[in-house]
């Protein structure tokens, strides 16, 4: 919802003023207290959409605020699982539910460390205006509910 209706010309300034726009959605400065920081969609204003979710949080429009993707990725999956009560999901581990996803990532986009603080090793860069990963395999309770094909060859 920040990326497309936050900034000083969007839609919360708007509607709020600017001086309760500028403290919406303050990520960084999350962290920086400890608090668990859940991220989710903004379902149904905005298409669901994890990856732009992350891509938002990791390029905010103020740069106090930037988070790492590697952060971001917590947030909406350990920090979501966590806000909904369930403090042993939202990773894998021996015993736990077998849910996730297989992701194929744009060429020259996984994260190796050397670019940016920011940037996660294993994970995307999420690059403004490069494709979001797109999903191979989803798996749920150790269950394939989707494959596209030649999704692991």
């Amino acid at each position: 919802m920040d990326s497309r209706w936050g900034g000083p010309d969007g839609e919360f300034t708007r509607s709020l003023g600017p001086a309760r726009a500028r403290e919406m959605m303050r990520l960084g400065s999350l962290g920086v207290d400890g608090l668990v920081t859940a991220l989710a969609s903004s379902s149904p204003w905005l298409e669901a959409d994890p990856w732009q979710t992350l891509r938002s949080a990791r390029w905010h429009r103020s740069q106090e605020d930037q988070i790492s993707v590697g952060e971001a990725f917590r947030a909406h999956t350990v920090g979501g699982w966590h806000a909904s009560g369930h403090d042993t999901r939202g990773y894998l581990d021996v015993g736990l539910p077998a849910d996730f996803v297989v992701w194929e990532v744009p060429p020259g986009e996984l994260g190796g460390g050397s670019r940016s603080p920011l940037e996660t090793p294993g994970l995307p860069r999420l690059t403004p205006d490069v494709s979001t990963p797109r999903a191979l395999l989803t798996v749920v309770g150790g269950r394939t509910i989707h494959e596209s094909e030649g999704a692991l060859t």
